[in-house]
């Protein structure tokens, strides 16, 4: 049992606290598992274009860090060598003549001159990985492009960010006059703030942002920036997946940090940058999902469901995404935790979906035989865009990023700044909703028609309860069966309801995608077929609950916090009922 059980002549034991969640609650009821049977190996899949990406970027940055020493090479004492600092790569450099700042030398001519020795040195470090030479042919035909100007991930995208933020910090500070006492602690505070982004660690930066491999999950974070002079925060880091931060930082959401009580209260903007608008339409009748930034697009596609159902339409709404993070605003300093100190209950639950007109890149399919009579068609896309939406409805400024009350009749009124300034533009959006965008890997899986119950016989409400329960079922016995946590998978179900049709959309929940559903199509070496089966399988022991009544279901099955909204339609039975018809048999 850890360290203890090393020592001779001594009987250590082991505690574990066990939540209400399903996989806890898996374990306590089979803690045998826990000290006996097989161990699986982990599988890792290489074919991920945007992990390869990054692996890319830290050989070329490599060996542009080795071409230039002098420059990254910081010296503490003389002696010992200090990581190289943002400072480093992002602001202007002797060396580098006419060019802006390394990094602007780097993308504009060093690599450029150097790509056929890259270009060959790439391969020659990926070959022979069992992957297809032509997968890192396609990458490196366009990679020079990629590492410089990609929109989220590209280097000179990041330079003018850091930039951004750089020159905001300086525009702030050198309007306060430090002969003027009260104006001195405004000058620190944004001094501070300078020095703060300078010697941030680049590797660290780099990392954090996608642009370098970080070797965990998410990359695709975004920070709770506390804005308040108070340096109870420093050294505090909070930084959230921003499919997560959608919910858990959301304006008026509480979080405890360093023993402290913060409230968020604003998006996290400059000036110069501008949020990116969204507008989205939900059809009433077949549920398809439309997302667009031009209005006119959404609205046209809404014209076209018009006839899809006898209730009345939903009328399109608008959504922000929030790519520079959320704030706590520079009024609020936080509360110290002390007993009995309670925390807002939160409400915030982010909903997945997937774009009706998104060009559907199937990059392989299969179709499987279970048990020798069950139909499954799996059909997988790389680099694929989903959206996370808190539907939740806010008044935001964009031109500061200020939350605004909600209030009927309440006019425009000028208000403060995150950084509590006066707001030049009162800026604001009514009843917007908070977004999250991102490409995973996906797999399409589609039981053969007449095998679902989804006859006309079954009303609308019994379908959706159905697929509802099916899904958190198959994504719990994935977790299961593949040794992987569940928060790292999700997924939705697509209902044709004319024809009865429905397919289970599987994600990896990460950016990018980790290569979990990628497993199910043998990528991770298993056998599709024989995997699929254990899952079923498991499934069918996962309905068996004996911890709640048939007609519902609970945290030791298929509840989990990402499927809050749903809970209430849970039958594990429904299931249960269909994986018993069927006729499962475990091999034993």
């Amino acid at each position: 049992a850890g360290r203890a059980g090393r020592r001779p002549g001594i009987s250590p034991f082991v505690l574990t606290y066990c939540r209400n969640l399903p996989h806890d609650q898996y374990f306590f009821n089979n803690h045998e598992f826990l000290v006996s049977g097989k161990v699986n190996s982990p599988a890792i899949v290489l074919e991920n274009k945007k992990i390869a990406l990054r692996h890319f970027n830290a050989v070329v940055l490599s060996e542009f860090f080795k071409a230039f020493q002098e420059i990254f090479n910081n010296y503490n004492n003389k002696e010992y060598i200090k990581d190289p600092i943002c400072k480093n790569l992002f602001e202007e450099n002797s060396p580098f003549g006419d060019y802006i700042s390394p990094s602007d030398y780097l993308c504009n001519t060093w690599l450029k001159s150097k790509w056929d020795y890259f270009k060959n040195h790439i391969l020659e470090i990926f070959k022979d990985r069992n992957i297809e030479a032509s997968f890192f042919e396609n990458l490196i035909d366009k990679y020079v492009d990629f590492f410089s100007n990609d929109e989220k991930y590209g280097l000179i995208s990041l330079q003018n960010n850091y930039k951004e933020n750089i020159n905001y910090y300086h525009q702030e500070r050198d309007s306060f006059d430090t002969k003027n006492k009260k104006e001195q602690d405004d000058y620190n505070y944004f001094s501070a703030l300078i020095k703060q982004t300078e010697e941030e660690i680049l590797i660290s930066h780099l990392s954090s942002r996608g642009f370098l491999p970080s070797y965990a999950f998410p990359t695709d974070v975004v920070p709770l920036k506390i804005l308040s002079n108070n340096k109870s925060h420093e050294g505090v880091d909070l930084t959230r997946e921003l499919g997560r931060a959608i919910s858990e930082y959301a304006p008026n959401s509480q979080i405890i940090a360093n023993s402290r009580l913060y409230t968020s209260g604003a998006l996290h903007k400059f000036p110069k940058q501008e949020f990116r608008i969204y507008n989205y339409f939900i059809c009433n009748g077949c549920k398809e999902f439309f997302i667009n930034q031009d209005r006119d697009k959404v609205i046209n596609f809404k014209m076209s469901h018009e006839n899809c159902s006898t209730d009345k339409q939903n009328e399109t709404i608008k959504a922000i995404y929030p790519k520079w993070g959320f704030a706590v605003t520079r009024d609020k300093k936080g509360e110290n935790i002390r007993i009995n100190t309670k925390r807002k209950a939160k409400s915030d639950v982010s909903d997945l979906f997937i774009n009706q007109e998104e060009n559907e890149n199937i990059t392989e399919q299969k179709n499987l035989k279970i048990f020798s009579k069950i139909s499954i068609n799996l059909k997988y896309m790389n680099g694929y865009n989903m959206y996370r939406i808190n539907t939740n409805k806010y008044n935001i400024c964009v031109d500061c990023g200020l939350s605004l009350p909600i209030q009927k009749g309440r006019k425009i009124s000028s208000h403060k700044t995150p950084y509590g300034y006066d707001c030049k533009n009162n800026n604001e959006k009514k009843d917007i909703n908070l977004l999250s965008i991102f490409d995973t890997d996906i797999v399409r899986l589609t039981v053969e028609n007449d095998l679902l119950p989804l006859s006309n016989n079954f009303t609308k409400p019994q379908k959706i309860t159905f697929l509802l329960s099916f899904l958190y079922t198959i994504l719990e016995s994935i977790s299961r069966v593949m040794e992987i946590e569940r928060k790292d998978i999700d997924g939705l179900y697509k209902l044709n309801d004319k024809q009865n049709v429905a397919e289970l959309i599987l994600i990896d929940s990460v950016s990018g995608g980790a290569g979990h559903v990628a497993r199910l199509m043998g990528k991770g070496k298993e056998d599709s077929e024989e995997l699929i089966q254990r899952i079923l399988i498991e499934a069918k022991k996962i309905t068996d609950c004996k911890s709640c009544n048939e007609n519902t279901a609970c945290y030791s099955c298929l509840f989990h916090y990402r499927n809050q909204k749903s809970q209430h339609l849970l039958q594990r039975g429904t299931v249960l009922n269909w994986l018993n018809k069927i006729g499962l048999t475990e091999k034993k």
